[in-house]
Parts: structure tokens; sequence; C-alpha cells
């Protein structure tokens, strides 16, 4: 499959004539075992491209003359959020303008002119039609590899889904009632949290939403808190001591036996543990999910639903 632009936008990004291969399909023939039709659907490589006129832009990524195919004159090519009008709907909004996840030119440490940089990840709808009443639908979609496939986020996208269309289905259906399913849904969680702190590098992010404190009580015209916990820039007997000690604990908060026991004992005062969800402070502080930063570039939380 070879994908481009609509040719009748003004300025498109992916001309007709240098399109971008996004995989290729394969339709399995029939036989007398298995007489259904099966599509099979191959990715792509997994490329980045840039524009024409790469090498005149102001960055250090090279890439071979047949990755140079965008046109130098679409809007990503020369996308600027600095330089939106007031009237733009993105003007003003950080969630348009996630820092990090697209290349930036390096002539000024503050730019924030994207380079052009695409790549081949494509999600798109697949269908069949044999005659008027067989047709079949399915949807695909090209991502990174699971870089960790062992490890489960804490809030997943069944979470964020049942969070906003159908939150109240556990107390209409009777859940609370159900000491033994509420268990499991909490035991599930708090395992989940565990993965979660297991494959992250804690005191980098600890010294990265310090500097988000910093800018936004900068912002703010406050004075910072500070991180959420102190760092250590001394010698430790431990390589990554926060890092070490969120897994020692979360590991037995991942022990239901322990977190009841915690619970029920009175030391663990969960509305003052854990960030509620759209919390009013915009610091990263230690409450729980601490230093993770949400869709909206603040501190990230659980779900209402959770």
């Amino acid at each position: 499959m070879l994908a481009h632009s609509d040719p009748a936008t003004k300025r498109p990004l992916v001309t007709k004539d240098k399109p971008i291969p996004v995989g290729r399909f394969r339709v399995i023939r029939p036989t007398g075992d298995f007489n259904h039709l099966r599509v099979r659907y191959t990715p792509p490589k997994g490329l980045v491209y840039g524009p024409t006129d790469l090498d005149s832009r102001p960055t250090d990524l090279t890439l071979p003359a047949g990755q140079r195919i965008l046109n130098p004159r679409a809007p990503w090519c020369q996308w600027d959020p600095t330089q939106l009008p007031e009237s733009s709907p993105l003007f003003g909004d950080g969630r348009n303008n996630p820092g990090g996840l697209y290349v930036t030119a390096n002539d000024d440490p503050n730019s924030r002119r994207s380079v052009g940089i695409i790549d081949d990840m494509v999600d798109g709808l697949l269908t069949v039609t044999i005659s008027d009443d067989l047709v079949a639908h399915a949807r695909l979609a090209v991502s990174p590899p699971d870089f960790a496939p062992d490890r489960r986020p804490f809030v997943s996208l069944a979470d964020g889904l049942k969070d906003r269309v159908d939150r109240l289905d556990e107390v209409e259906s009777g859940l609370f009632e159900d000491p033994e399913a509420l268990d499991a849904i909490v035991r599930d969680i708090f395992e989940r949290i565990f993965e979660t702190a297991a494959n992250s590098n804690l005191d980098a992010q600890n010294q990265r939403s310090a500097g988000e404190n910093a800018r936004t009580a900068n912002f703010r015209q406050e004075v910072s808190p500070g991180p959420a916990w102190p760092i250590v820039n001394g010698p430790s007997v431990d390589g990554l001591p926060l890092t070490l000690t969120g897994r020692r604990r979360h590991r037995q908060l991942s022990n239901f036996e322990i977190l009841s026991a915690r619970v029920r004992d009175g030391t663990t005062d969960l509305s003052r543990w854990i960030r509620p969800p759209i919390d009013d402070s915009e610091y990263y502080d230690s409450r729980m999910p601490p230093l993770m930063r949400g869709s909206d570039r603040r501190p990230m939380h659980l779900t209402r639903r959770q």
C-alpha cells in the first residue's frame, strides 16, 4: 500500500508522485479445511521521512534521499506554535504542543519550529465486500513495538473509556455489595501500579518534575515547591535511590494482604495519599501517582471511576 495526501489539498504533505509505503496485504486462498477468507497485513518498515529540503534545515538529522520526500511548503513542515494568532483555537493550549514529541529546529534552544519529520505509523479501517449482504469491517493500527510486554499501565484504555461513557455502571450494578469483586479490582490496580513503578526511572522523573514545577511557578509568579522528593546528586550506595525505594514499597503494596492491613489499621489516609482527578494544584508532589505527566501536561491521576 502506498499512502499520499489528498491531491485536492492546497499544500499536500505527501504528494502522489512520492508516496509512503505503509504495508502490504495478502489474501489467503481458502482451502477445504479453512474455507473462510483471511487477510494478512504486513506493517511498514518503521522509517522516518522528512522534507525534500531537509539538508538546509537547522537539524543534525540526516536521511537517505529516498526518505526526503515531503513537501517543504506543507503546513506541518512550517509548523511553529509560537507564531499562532490569538484567534486560533490552538493558541495557548499546551496540549497541542507536547514537548519532545516532534523534531524541532536546533538553531535556538527555545525553538518550537517543526523540522517536518513524520514516520510510517498508520491506522485505518478495512472493509471487505463480497456481496451486498456479505460485508466485513476491521481496524488496523501500526505502532511502535511493545517495549515492556510484561508491564501494564495503571490507567488502561478501557479505564479511560469506561470513565467517560459508563462511570456509574458499578454503582447501578450493585458491584459495591460484592466484597470479593471489589477486592479483585483493587488488587488489579495495585499490581499494575507496581508494574508501572518497576519500569520507571523515578530519580530522573523527580528531576524532570522539579523543572516542570519551576516553570509552572514562574508562569504563575509563585514560589516553586521544588521536587517531590529530595534530589540526591552525590554518591549513593544505590545508583537510583528513589527508584529502588519506590519499587520496594510498591512491591509491598501489590500484596493485597499488606495493603488491606495498612488501610484497616488507620496508618494510611487514602484521601491524602492519592491525587484526585482534575486536581486544583498544577504542581508535581508525592501524592500518587507522582512524577508522571498526563495528556494535558499536568500531573497524572487515576480516573474518577477508579
